[in-house]
């Protein structure tokens, strides 16, 4: 071996530093702003914001989406004449492609998925559509997978007024990791790891770095930094001393310092620290050498002289892990890692008598006796626990009940192991309640101390010395009976409706209801019979009967078919084909969807005890009524909203019942039918509510509270509602309106408060009834 070894220190030029003013843009006041970037005066500029300010009240927009109204834009457009609603939806307006917003990203999500969607507008030339990357084609995880794999833009040329723009995260500021180049004055060195001392976050490297070129650090031509402990030899750096060749320095704020090192076009993520131990294969990285590997095969004292080769000279002793890779000025400080673990920082470099290289680490460990509380910043994971129900990245649901353990375990890079010391810390409303320690396998466990009797906030994140992984929040709901939920849901309504009637209704039923897909009035009107009769209905497309319900009417083989509607609303063809499947068909019709309404309600004898009258205009807030009118074996007939149809007054009149219920507010049923309907009953009586949502949660609680089961459908669209209407009639449930992607609070309160049914079922698939949605249903809790 030579009798010296080098400094891996070289001179480098001198570095640029930041420019100070001269290069900065002039400050400009915001009236030139104003002007130069928008081309208005300030006169103007103030104008627009005071005429945005006035047009919100009275167009809804003061609470972002203008409420839960149906229908209700939410946006305005500044013009001329002031800010002015859009017409959404309007045909002859960009915005005629779908009814809204809420439309258009339930379509989206159907046909392509939430894979890269991030951001759905109103745009002044129609929607907008914000992807990750506009002409990617991929599988998005969407809901409907029997159209072809296209991009987003291929997407949304089908749609007009629709445009697809791409986005990406803005440019974070400049990261340093491990294996950068810096320097220390003159001195070329490289960044070993980023680390912590005592809370705050430092830089680790070779101690001699700082004795060679000086305290302060750059990167990039920038300052990063200023040392603040160096080590070279025994403390004091004293000649002919034994210690170890470790600095710390200070990282500015401008720059992120994640726990990785550099491995060229990609990154090591550190999540630990581990002695050097005799056949350890280990990979350093330097500036001037890159990476390179080998076996540790020796482990103790490297003297460090002057360069000169003369070992007379005073030197100093580094206690040091040895590998037969070579370095070279500039790669001093360079990590040194064993798979991702942190290992030391290279020190010196010498040749063996037969020209062999070698060189040395500093080893890390020796932190622990020469700079006490500085560590190496480590990478920690999320914890994970089967018992929580993820409803985002970081966030979940769970119902854990008093003194319940609660076991978990924190996520880590395959092969590897979590750091011995970790521990995750445990939070419940603010308070740490538990720090339980983390094994090798990433499991740990814990009591948990929440009441059962509330809701409480619960957040997890692990915890190395100073490092820390990513906070995971639980909200633990209130402990107490919770429903079990189940969809029923084919490719279309018509699917969809032989779903329900094939899970719902036995094989051999003596009668199934047959209406149009394409119109609610029959199927409305006729559901209610179904309910009373103990029969499914299915839905037909008016000219061709669909596959799904030929296949339901087989399997379920009835001995009569009733078809609903007049030869519009169903073909004679259609009837022709069911004649093929059932002994008996019959038809229900009439001159218009009144005559047919009291064409069904003529197959109920007099003297009723109660009639249900809903609007035959507007399907909103009769949705729940035929599921009601069928458990209570009572007619249910349709009105026009302002007027009192002929046939359904003699109708009611032969009905003569004691109660009349109108179901949905004024702007469905008027109070001029209300008084007309009073003529008919001694008794008339209205279920309201401030939307279709509260409706149908008003009829659930007046007339099926509690109930054994419920089913819970699109509020927006009737062909799944009524479809359900039948079979929870038979088996004593509400149909229950929903948004597509959110639950009502009116919903939800009918179903925990009143109704309280142990099954939820859903009618529809996730374009109709969202997978959030069903989720939600799943953490209702019955008190």
């Amino acid at each position: 071996m030579l009798a010296a070894a080098l400094l891996a220190v070289g001179p480098v030029p001198a570095l640029g530093q930041p420019v100070q003013g001269e290069d900065a843009p002039p400050a400009r006041t915001v009236e030139e702003a104003v002007a130069e970037d928008l081309g208005l005066t300030m006169d103007e500029f103030v104008r627009a914001g005071a005429t945005a300010e006035q047009a919100a009240g009275r167009l809804g927009l003061e609470s972002g989406r203008g409420g839960d109204l149906d229908g209700a834009p939410g946006v305005g457009r500044l013009t001329r004449q002031g800010v002015v609603a859009l017409e959404t939806g309007e045909a002859g307006t960009p915005y005629s492609a779908f009814e809204d917003l809420d439309e258009l990203r339930e379509r989206y999500l159907a046909e392509m998925g939430p894979d890269g969607l991030t951001g759905l507008a109103y745009t002044l030339e129609g929607y907008e559509v914000l992807v990750d990357d506009p002409d990617a084609v991929r599988e998005r995880g969407r809901a409907s997978t029997t159209g072809e794999v296209v991009s987003p833009s291929a997407w949304a040329t089908a749609y007009p007024g629709v445009s697809v723009v791409g986005t990406t995260e803005p440019a974070a500021a400049g990261t340093v990791r491990g294996g950068a180049s810096i320097s220390f004055g003159g001195a070329s060195c490289t960044h070993g790891f980023n680390g912590w001392y005592k809370g705050d976050q430092v830089g680790l490297a070779a101690g001699h770095c700082p004795y060679a070129g000086g305290t302060a650090v750059s990167y990039g031509g920038y300052r990063l930094g200023t040392v603040t402990w160096w080590q070279f030899g025994a403390p004091g750096s004293a000649w002919e001393s034994y210690g170890t060749d470790l600095t710390t320095y200070s990282l500015t704020a401008g720059h992120s310092h994640p726990a990785s090192v550099t491995t060229g076009s990609s990154t090591v993520t550190i999540t630990g620290r581990t002695p050097a131990v005799l056949g350890l294969p280990v990979c350093k990285m330097g500036r001037r050498t890159g990476w390179t590997c080998s076996v540790v095969n020796k482990v103790g004292w490297q003297w460090i002289g002057d360069g000169s080769g003369d070992i007379t000279r005073p030197k100093r002793w580094v206690w040091s892990l040895f590998a037969d890779l070579q370095v070279i000025p500039g790669d001093s400080g360079g990590p040194w890692i064993a798979g991702h673990k942190a290992v030391g920082v290279t020190s010196s470099y010498d040749w063996y008598d037969d020209g062999r290289p070698y060189s040395t680490a500093a080893l890390l460990t020796s932190l622990d006796d020469y700079r006490p509380g500085a560590q190496v910043k480590v990478w920690l994971g999320r914890p994970r626990i089967s018992s929580v129900e993820m409803t985002g990245d970081t966030s979940g649901r769970a119902r854990w009940a008093d003194d319940e353990t609660v076991s978990g375990r924190l996520s880590q890079p395959s092969g590897d192991s979590i750091s011995p010391g970790t521990v995750v810390d445990v939070w419940v409303d603010g308070t740490r309640v538990a720090s339980p320690g983390v094994s090798g396998d990433g499991s740990f466990s814990f009591v948990y101390p929440g009441s059962d009797s509330r809701s409480h906030t619960v957040k997890l994140r692990a915890r190395q010395g100073d490092s820390r992984g990513t906070t995971l929040t639980v909200a633990d709901e209130p402990a107490g009976e919770v429903p079990s939920v189940v969809r029923h849901a084919g490719e279309n309504r018509y699917g969809t409706a032989a779903a329900i009637a094939l899970a719902r209704f036995p094989a051999g039923v003596d009668t199934v209801y047959l209406a149009s897909g394409r119109g609610f009035a029959d199927a409305l009107s006729g559901g209610g019979r179904a309910g009373t009769d103990g029969s499914p209905i299915l839905l037909t497309d008016p000219v061709t009967l669909p596959a799904a319900t030929r296949d339901a009417l087989t399997r379920l083989a009835p001995r009569r078919v009733v078809v609903l509607g007049g030869t519009l609303a169903v073909s004679e063809s259609v009837a022709g084909e069911l004649r093929g499947i059932a002994p008996t068909v019959e038809r229900v019709g009439g001159a218009n969807r009144y005559a047919v309404s009291a064409a069904i309600a003529s197959t109920y004898p007099a003297g009723q005890s109660k009639v249900f009258v809903v609007s035959g205009e507007a399907f909103p807030d009769a949705l729940g009524a035929a599921a009601v009118a069928g458990r209570r074996g009572v007619p249910l007939l349709i009105t026009k909203t302002a007027r009192l149809s002929d046939v359904v007054a003699a109708e009611i009149d032969r009905l003569d019942p004691a109660e009349i219920v109108i179901v949905g507010g004024p702007a469905a049923v008027s109070t001029a039918v209300e008084s007309s309907l009073a003529a008919y009953a001694p008794q008339v009586t209205r279920v309201g509510g401030a939307d279709r949502y509260a409706v149908s949660a008003a009829l659930a609680d007046r007339f099926t509270s509690p109930a054994p089961e419920a089913w819970v459908a699109r509020g927006t669209d009737y062909p799944d509602a009524l479809s359900a209407a039948p079979a929870a009639a038979l088996h004593g449930g509400p149909v229950l309106l929903t948004k597509s992607s959110t639950l009502p609070s009116a919903t939800v309160t009918a179903l925990e408060r009143d109704v309280r049914a142990p099954v939820i079922r859903i009618a529809g698939g996730t374009a109709s009834v969202s997978s959030a949605v069903r989720s939600e249903l799943r953490w209702l809790t019955y008190q």
